[in-house]
């Protein structure tokens, strides 16, 4: 089971990818034929592999937040602006990685990533700090974040993935490349309207 919904989460990368590549929001109602071009290409043999599973060995598994933010990119290719990924996600996400890589790399000698297996000892306090922030998201108006968490709990009580850690199933870099580059393109957009916003108050 976990080796499928892996290919299936490994598929989705590749879609979302593929989407980007052909532009495929300017395909209008074409865009089924990408869908299908992506299909034969992750099936079609190389030297007895899949290219798939190429894919999957480099990938390994993707987090709930990459799995969340690919699919809302693709309903947003498909039909757009029915979909966003909220800033608040973000956040939460970078918050995260935060704290979690630098400290598991060895910045500090406590290690937050073993908090993440059911083991652990403070495995309780960190179940229960994630549902508060699931419960004060909803709350405030950040449902994206809640359902984050919501889904991601539900994975690893469901062992879709080969992994029995929880922050597997929270965060992946993926998911923290994918927030940078969606504020980075925000704060692209802002510069560019200011500068045509200038423009045109001076001429």
């Amino acid at each position: 089971m976990s080796i499928i919904v892996s290919f299936i989460v490994c598929a989705l990368f590749a879609l979302a990818a593929a989407f980007g590549l052909l532009q495929v929001k300017r395909w209008g109602r074409f865009w089924p034929f990408a869908y299908l071009l992506v299909a034969v290409a992750l099936v079609l043999p190389l030297s007895y592999w899949l290219p798939i599973e190429f894919l999957r060995g480099y990938l390994s598994d993707l987090s709930v937040a990459s799995v969340m933010m690919l699919v809302m990119y693709l309903f947003n290719t498909i039909k757009p602006n029915t979909l966003a990924v909220q800033n608040s996600l973000r956040v939460f996400v970078l918050v995260m990685a935060l704290l979690l890589y630098p400290m598991s790399l060895g910045l500090t000698q406590f290690d937050p990533f073993a908090m993440g297996f059911a083991s652990n000892g403070a495995y309780l306090y960190f179940l229960c700090g994630l549902l508060v922030v699931a419960v004060l998201a909803w709350f405030k108006g950040y449902s994206q974040i809640a359902y984050l968490i919501a889904i991601a709990l539900l994975a690893h009580g469901l062992h879709l993935y080969e992994s029995n850690n929880l922050w597997v199933y929270l965060i992946d870099p993926i998911a923290v490349i994918m927030c940078c580059y969606g504020f980075m393109i925000q704060g692209i957009r802002r510069l560019i309207q200011r500068q045509s916003t200038t423009e045109t108050s001076h001429a």
